[in-house]
């Protein structure tokens, strides 16, 4: 039996400035005990390449744009392997192209590694892609998709003469 865990992606980028892209990637596999060795570091590489950075990964993480720091949380996020990962929306503060882009890299990306995704947003636009989606209204989850599948409540009828009661003035 194979134990995969549950990875949470925070909508803050959670790099560390003064390290570089590839040792922001390696950092959680190292503190929860993986040597870094052979191995460790090729699987970094790979999910860099992944997500277009393998030709940033010994710049500081304090010099990637906003979407090179998203990308990176990416590649750190799935060298862990998890079964779930949850994002909390993992494409704030992006453009419209770079949102579509980054989503689209995550969703294929998960999808390729076996990895369930549970996405948090606020753009109507993304969850329109994903499989499934909820919204949260007044503190109620309601699943989108049978709402929309739903049948229309019948329209109110008008009343029968027989059932209108009569005021006596």
């Amino acid at each position: 039996l194979e134990f995969r865990r549950v990875l949470f992606r925070s909508q803050f980028t959670s790099l560390l400035p003064a390290l570089s892209t590839l040792d922001n990637v390696l950092l959680p596999a190292l503190l929860a005990g993986r040597r870094r060795d052979a191995d460790l570091l090729e699987q970094a590489q790979r999910w860099l390449e992944a997500v277009q950075l393998d030709h940033r990964q010994q710049v500081l993480a304090g010099g990637l744009s906003g979407g090179e720091q998203r990308r990176a949380i990416v590649a750190r996020a799935l060298l862990s392997n998890p079964a779930l990962l949850l994002a909390d929306e993992p494409t704030s503060n992006l453009d419209g192209a770079s949102e579509t882009a980054l989503f689209t890299l995550l969703q294929g990306l998960c999808r390729s590694a076996g990895t369930a995704l549970l996405m948090v947003t606020h753009s109507d636009a993304l969850a329109a892609h994903c499989d499934r989606t909820l919204r949260l209204e007044a503190g109620v989850l309601r699943d989108v998709d049978a709402l929309a599948a739903a049948p229309l409540p019948p329209a109110p009828r008008e009343p029968a003469d027989s059932e209108i009661g009569r005021a006596h003035v």
